[in-house]
């Protein structure tokens, strides 16, 4: 029987499209928290999701990439403190990849996590904020829950 730990956690996402470079690795820059109770996140700093609690946490991140011709790939990774990656979804171009990127882990107090992503168009590529216009509130989305 398991039931959830805490009220720990948060949902964060991003207002507005973001731009992409090609071939550029970049990190997810949330604006705007739906709820956040025990997790660190501030606008100076959009990139930073700091772990206050130690503990084992599931993780879900939804991006929806604009649409563009076939070329190259999209990726979508989770880095925990900067140099390790939990877990990634990389797919290939073309209409509206959608990318839903989730993982458990035991963090330590203190560590953090980014949302990486990169692509290969060959030029700039938006993740886009609901881009089909019928998903609410579901591109740039993370959402963070303490379960244990």
């Amino acid at each position: 029987y398991n039931t959830v730990a805490s009220g720990i956690g948060c949902r964060l996402y991003r207002a507005t499209d973001q731009t992409i470079g090609n071939a550029s690795v970049e990190y997810v820059n949330y604006s705007n928290e739906s709820w956040n109770e025990g997790i660190t996140w501030s606008i100076s700093e959009p990139s930073i999701i700091i772990i206050d609690t130690s503990g084992t946490y599931i993780i879900v991140v939804q991006n929806q990439w604009a649409s563009s011709s076939d070329t190259g790939i999209r990726v979508t990774a989770i880095l925990l403190n900067g140099e390790t990656y939990l877990t990634y979804h990389q797919s290939n171009g073309g209409s509206l990849p959608y990318h839903n990127v989730s993982t458990i882990y035991k963090f330590e107090a203190d560590d953090y996590i980014q949302i990486v992503v990169y692509q290969t168009s060959g030029g700039n590529l938006n993740l886009q904020k609901d881009a089909s216009g019928d998903l609410l509130q579901y591109s740039q989305e993370l959402s963070i829950q303490k379960i244990g």
